[in-house]
Parts: structure tokens; sequence; C-alpha cells
């Protein structure tokens, strides 16, 4: 029994001995592989940072060269502009006082051409005369119970309107004389800036209108302001292609013109007196509409 067990123990003994040689014997290659990678990797990082530190000192070489080349080229182009705009005061402040002096002058004349359309009688049609006019502001005012007095004069209409307490009134107007004429554009002031009633009813007025005026004329090819940004030429064709007859061009001839304004350039279009009118205005096709430009003398 006791033989037994110690040929036990013996093999136990011999097989532990082989495992731990097996494992020392492996430990060392690994280590031998790790210490040669090891080795590897530390010199290829030594050759790697050399050829960076090439490289940055090459481009440094580069950008130090280029950046005094370019401090030189920006120490010259400072040079030339310090000597253009010693000229350049003069000059804006010429161009400052054109533009302030047009600007006066383009007020002054609007001014005089709004004075000039409340100075105009209105000419109301043969279709839709003053008594129809009338009859039409009625029956839509009629319509709001807030309206308390309604005063006409020609195409004036004064509204007197109760506030929604009924406590107090305010007013407003609606007028649609476009330079002596039913256009159906309406022109509109109030002392209540916060009610709609006075848009509301314009509207409604001015539907009725147009339902009998679209009838009889036609419309404008475009808003004002758009037309006069065009040539005067394709201005005059496009009032000629949507039906007005008569339409002629008028040079506004000037000594000087501005820098700021070009020759041809329009200055104003009107229709009949009409001046700053909308593309859904009506107006009679056989109407005057006169398209001037501007132009320098000397050309």
């Amino acid at each position: 029994m006791l033989n037994d067990l110690f040929k036990f123990v013996d093999n136990v003994t011999s097989e532990t001995s082989k495992v731990v040689n097996d494992i020392v014997n492996e430990s060392s290659k690994v280590v031998n592989n790790i210490a040669n990678e090891s080795s590897k990797v530390v010199n290829d990082i030594a050759n790697e940072t050399a050829k960076a530190v090439k490289v940055v000192v090459d481009e440094t070489s580069k950008i130090t060269t280029n950046t005094v080349d370019g401090a030189v080229c920006i120490a010259n182009n400072t040079i030339t502009g310090i000597s253009n705009f010693i000229s350049v005061p003069g000059k804006v402040v010429n161009l400052v006082f054109e533009i302030h002096s047009w600007n006066n002058q383009e007020r002054l004349e609007k001014k005089q051409d709004e004075e000039r359309r409340q100075s105009l009688s209105i000419q109301f049609p043969e279709f839709l005369n003053q008594e129809e006019f009338n009859r039409i502001i009625h029956e839509e005012a009629n319509q709001i119970i807030r309206i308390k007095k309604i005063e006409i004069n020609q195409a004036l209409i004064n509204f007197e309107v109760y506030s929604i307490s009924r406590i107090s009134t305010w007013f407003f107007t609606l007028d649609y004389n476009d330079y002596g004429s039913l256009t159906g554009k309406v022109r509109i002031s109030r002392d209540n800036t916060d009610s709609s009633i006075p848009k509301n009813i314009s509207l409604r007025i001015s539907e009725r209108l147009n339902a009998i005026l679209k009838n009889q004329y036609i419309l404008s090819p475009d808003d004002y302001d758009i037309l006069l940004t065009k040539e005067p030429t394709d201005v005059k064709e496009i009032f000629e292609n949507f039906g007005f007859h008569n339409v002629t061009l008028l040079e506004e001839r000037y000594e000087k013109l501005p820098h700021f304004i070009k020759n041809y350039k329009i200055h104003s279009i009107t229709i009949g007196n009409c001046k700053y009118f909308y593309k859904d205005s009506y107006f009679d096709s056989n109407s005057s509409v006169v398209i001037s430009y501007y132009l320098q003398e000397n050309q």
C-alpha cells in the first residue's frame, strides 16, 4: 500500500516539474520576443521622429519666407491704399451732398404731387356716377352697426365710429380720389390704428367699385415702383401690350445728372394725371400714358 502511495507522489512530482519547466521556457521566449519587438518599436519611433522634425523645419522655413514676402506686399498695398484714401474724402463729401440734395428734391416732388392730387376734383365716369358711388358707400356702411355717421364729399368719405363701449367715438377717412380719377385705389387715414373696421369696409367698397370698373376699364400692367426699375422702351411695350393706346416717351433733360442716376433711367410714369398707381388699379385704355426718363444734355 505504501509503495503505491510513494509511486503516485513520485509521478505527481515528475509531472509538476515538467509543467514548471515548460512554463519557464515559454515565459523566456515571450520575454525575448517582447524585448525584440520593443527594440523595433523604439527604432521606428526614433526614425519617424527624425523625419517629422525635418518636415517641421522645412515647412517652418517656407512659412518664414512667405511671411516676409507677404509682409512686404501688405506694406506696399497699405501705402498705395493710404495714397488713394487721401483723395477720397472730397469725393465722399460731394457724393453725400448729391444724395442729400436729390432726396430732398424727391421728397418735395412727392409732397407737391400729393397736394395736386387733393386739389383735383374727381371726374366720375358715366357708368359710375356720384349717385351710384354714394349708394354703394351707404349700403356697405349700413352693415356695420358701430358706424355712427357718414359724410361724403365727392370721393372722400368721412366715418365716425362708436368705440366698443359706445361711450366715445373715433374717425377714419377713405379717399377714392386718385388724381381726379376713380381707379379703385383707396387711401386710408384713421384715428384708431387697432381697429379693423376701416380696412374691412374699404375692401368691401372697393370690391363693389372694381366689379363695375373692370367692365369698362383695364388694369395697370404692374405697380408703379416696379415699372420704374425697367427700361423706358420696355415699359412702353408693356403698356401697349396691356391695351393702352396712347403711350409716349418723354425726355427729362438735365445739365448734369448725379453719379448715381444713369441716362435713360425712368423718372416717372403717369396714366392720365395718376402717379404711384397699383397693378390692381383700373384705367381707361385711352388714357394718356407718359413715361419720362432722365437724360444728361451733353449726351
